[in-house]
């Protein structure tokens, strides 16, 4: 499956960029920042992983960010936990990535579909270029394939691992380049075609 490109002069791990987002988000040193990003489509299945979402805040140094256009309809699905706890918020595009280098897990988790087996998350790409550690439920190939290669996965079923440095999240923001960034992959169709 072609990987779905994304910009990577909007996505890229920058420590400087995580420790002032952090302060600004008000996120401790000692704390894990939990980030889903997208939207509230039923092929998200947002609704089948609640129980997930409800361990993540049960944990009293764990935050959880909601990053939606459907900021009502994340309430509605999410109406039975702790929003307390939770922050649902709508982020411009172009300031994403500091909500990403802020954060520790990104989170991917789908439904089994057969659709997955051919599936390239563009945020998959986002969370990959930004150095993020994701956790995923091995439903979507790619995902599977693409985090044993960049060593960045967690499974849904042990999903507390510890966070990764930033020695770590740069090199996997520099090999997620290699795959995702927009710019390379152009370059490498433009070599094919010629």
């Amino acid at each position: 499956v072609i990987p779905c490109p994304v910009p990577s002069k909007y996505f890229y791990f920058d420590n400087k960029l995580r420790i002032t987002s952090r302060k600004r988000l008000n996120i401790k040193k000692n704390e894990f920042l939990y980030v889903y990003s997208g939207s509230m489509i039923g092929y998200q299945s947002m609704s089948d992983f609640l129980d997930f979402f409800q361990s993540i805040i049960l944990k009293p140094r764990n935050k959880l960010i909601i990053a939606t256009m459907d900021v009502e309809k994340a309430r509605r699905i999410l109406k039975n936990l702790d929003l307390d706890k939770i922050v649902i918020t709508f982020v411009e595009y172009e300031q994403m990535n500091e909500l990403f280098c802020a954060s520790d897990f990104g989170i991917m988790i789908r439904s089994k579909r057969q659709l997955n087996h051919v599936a390239s998350p563009t945020k998959f790409g986002e969370y990959c270029l930004s150095g993020l550690k994701v956790i995923h439920n091995n439903s979507v190939d790619q995902v599977s394939e693409i985090t044993n290669f960049l060593n960045n996965g967690l499974l849904l079923s042990s999903p507390f691992g510890n966070k990764l440095s930033s020695k770590d999240r740069e090199g996997i923001s520099i090999k997620a380049k290699e795959i995702y960034s927009r710019d390379l992959l152009n370059k490498k169709y433009v070599l094919a075609y010629e």
